[in-house]
């Protein structure tokens, strides 16, 4: 842009900086606890956005990152339903171990929770 100014050919010209990202503040722990009880309870909302909801809520789990878990991060043991996201597996309280194990909450690709 320089050479085209001193050339005069765009002096006229602003380039708009880019918006700054809106950082999303931290829920209040209230406000956090009604939302896990929603998702825990209405069933009007689909099983795997329940999940992937609770994921975010409860463990921490970004959105991207609880979207990307798939079947292979389930296990089922004598002990119960768990969930392989880091090296030790995290143990998963009723229902949410019913609903990650179960594939009918499977979306399309059958592949994904």
């Amino acid at each position: 842009m320089p050479r085209t100014r001193r050339k005069k050919f765009a002096s006229n010209i602003n380039i708009p900086s880019r918006p700054r990202r809106v950082s999303h503040l931290p829920l209040d722990a209230d406000t956090r606890w009604s939302i896990a009880r929603r998702l825990l309870n209405d069933d009007s909302i689909e099983t795997r956005d329940r999940v992937a909801g609770l994921m975010v809520l409860l463990y921490g789990q970004t959105p991207a990152r609880a979207c990307r878990l798939t079947t292979a991060h389930v296990i089922q043991d004598d002990k119960g339903v768990a969930l392989q996201l880091h090296e030790i597996p995290l143990r998963l309280p009723p229902p949410l171990d019913t609903w990650s194990s179960d594939s009918s909450t499977s979306p399309k690709i059958t592949s994904t929770l």
